[in-house]
């Protein structure tokens, strides 16, 4: 049991499990100071909440296999997990949604965890309030991502992006995720079609991509805003 705002909430350590509320919560993380700090915000958070509490991902994963959970909250770098890759089999076996912990804030890496299964990315910086509303949203059948990191995230893509092309070119890839046809843009930017052409191979060879809607879907992700007939005669 643990004392909480003076109030005893059970907590169950190792696969322990012995509360019969209709909401338990799987906490796993290797480091205990930051398992136990995690398991009482939680628990503050979901106060009617049983909390299930793992030092290892084996004992967790076993766990799940006689226990129904609303939610599971585990550490990306924890032996086991084998980051990123290992979200969609972990969230296969206790078939309920992720959050994920982590120290790691870099954009890519939080993407890939969604885009892998899980239901949010919580870094471990977080401030309880944001804790709190985050939870919320993912027991509400929601995402969350700290907008902040990925706004950081597509401002340093952004730039990363347009190192990598000419201005020109740069104009060209607004142009394309604009909607605009190698004629509209060549008549936009008052240059032969096939000088357009030229920067749209180009444009394709230097971002890795086959096509103009890959081209497009690309830049969007890394930020890069529209330029469109109107805006470009603006």
């Amino acid at each position: 049991m643990l004392l909480v705002d003076g109030e005893m909430n059970t907590i169950s350590r190792q696969g322990q499990v012995h509360a019969t509320e209709e909401t338990r919560i799987m906490i796993a993380d290797d480091h205990p100071l930051f398992l136990d700090a995690l398991s009482r915000m939680v628990q503050i958070s979901q106060p009617n909440a049983a909390i299930d509490a793992f030092n290892n991902i084996k004992d967790a994963l076993a766990a799940a296999s006689n226990t129904v959970y609303r939610i599971a909250i585990i550490d990306l770098r924890m032996p086991g997990m084998q980051g990123p890759e290992g979200v969609g089999k972990v969230r296969k076996i206790l078939g309920c949604p992720i959050a994920i912990v982590s120290g790691d804030t870099n954009p890519a890496v939080m993407q890939e965890v969604i885009a892998a299964g899980a239901s949010g990315f919580l870094p471990k910086t977080m401030e309880q309030p944001l804790m709190f509303q985050a939870l919320q949203l993912i027991l509400a059948g929601g995402t969350y991502l700290p907008e902040g990191i990925l706004q950081r995230g597509e401002a340093a893509a952004k730039l990363d992006i347009e190192d990598k092309l000419t201005r020109r070119e740069f104009e060209v890839l607004r142009m394309i995720v604009g909607g605009l046809q190698n004629k509209e843009i060549g008549a936009q930017l008052e240059i032969e079609e096939v000088t357009v052409k030229l920067h749209v191979r180009r444009i394709f060879s230097k971002l890795d991509v086959r096509n103009r809607t890959e081209a497009a879907m690309k830049a969007k992700e890394m930020g890069v805003t529209p330029l469109r007939a109107m805006d470009a005669k603006a």
